[in-house]
């Protein structure tokens, strides 16, 4: 019994395991301009205001990539529906909305 049970157990904790790991890799294959490329940490994408690469070094941000930019939350929320934006300038960062 002992061996059913603990068989059991670790076929669920690697389920999980497989399912969160596909999830994130779905994301990235769906959403690849919003996942951090290389060794940065963070990726923006900014609504309504231009954001470059260098704006972000001049104020000592080094960990952000890739940038991507939108002149209207409109055509944001097209392209992401779930968003659900009300004005710009929004900031999104790969950890989700950063505020709107």
């Amino acid at each position: 019994m002992k061996k059913i049970t603990c068989g059991s157990l670790i076929f669920l904790i690697l389920s999980m395991l497989v399912a969160c790991t596909n999830e994130k890799d779905d994301f990235a294959r769906i959403h690849p301009n919003l996942v951090p490329s290389g060794d940065h940490r963070y990726s923006l994408h900014a609504v309504g205001k231009e954001i470059t690469v260098d704006l972000l070094e001049d104020n000592n941000i080094n960990n952000v990539g890739p940038v991507t930019n939108t002149s209207s939350y409109e055509s944001l929320n097209e392209q992401y529906p779930k968003l659900e934006l009300k004005k710009e300038p929004a900031f999104l960062t790969s950890l989700g909305l950063l505020f709107n």
